[in-house]
């Protein structure tokens, strides 16, 4: 019957073959619905594995720049993983603490760089209060002293350097070495004890216009 049709009515066998072909991808969906990926399986692997040292940052008051130690004990789905501070501990000082935290508040741990003397205006993670905060030197001092400046709680402190790593940062996978810091601090340095005189020159410059090659010496 279905020859005679597809013979009488050439449309007749475009219908018959887009039936069959239904019919055939219900029958395929059927058969491989057992096996059928799950929603994790088709999201990408977590970044950060079990086991997995790590430092975390929060933005909590009073802690934003710092980064603590710490281990990522399993990965919870929606880009949260449960971690296990290595310095710091619960209220009763029982235990380490645990926390969730989103990934965009994890990065591994730092690749070691070799011992350098650091210069001023250099961004470093300066070790206290059981973390890593980041910092910039402001003034270089004698024996491996440095003073260090923190603008999230525009404070300075004194730090020996066994205390100071060249600051890394996490982009899309790779280690950057951070570039000397410009600060407001420096740049208002700079014009307060230069700006005066820059302004003076070139008054002397304006009034003597006919002689600025004079003045200029």
């Amino acid at each position: 019957m279905f020859l005679k049709c597809c013979y009488l009515w050439p449309p007749l066998a475009l219908a018959g073959t887009c039936w069959q072909v239904v019919k055939y991808l219900w029958w395929l969906n059927d058969s491989i619905c057992s096996v059928r990926p799950s929603i994790e399986d088709i999201i990408a692997t977590p970044e950060f594995g079990k086991g997995k040292t790590v430092e975390v940052s929060s933005d909590e008051k009073g802690y934003e720049g710092s980064w603590f130690s710490a281990i990522v004990i399993d990965y919870i789905g929606n880009d949260k993983y449960l971690v296990k501070y290595l310095t710091l501990k619960t209220d009763d000082e029982t235990e380490p603490l645990r926390e969730e935290k989103y990934s965009r508040y994890i990065k591994p741990y730092p690749p070691h760089l070799p011992a350098r003397r650091f210069k001023q205006l250099d961004k470093v993670d300066a070790w206290y209060n059981d973390g890593w905060w980041v910092g910039e030197i402001s003034k270089v001092l004698k024996g491996s002293q440095y003073v260090v400046y923190f603008s999230t709680s525009n404070e300075e402190r004194i730090l020996n350097e066994s205390n100071l790593r060249l600051h890394q940062d996490w982009n899309d996978g790779k280690w950057v070495i951070a570039s000397r810091v410009r600060t407001t601090v420096a740049s208002n340095f700079v014009m307060n004890c230069f700006g005066g005189v820059l302004s003076f020159r070139f008054m002397l410059l304006f009034h003597s216009w006919p002689n600025v090659p004079h003045a200029l010496l």
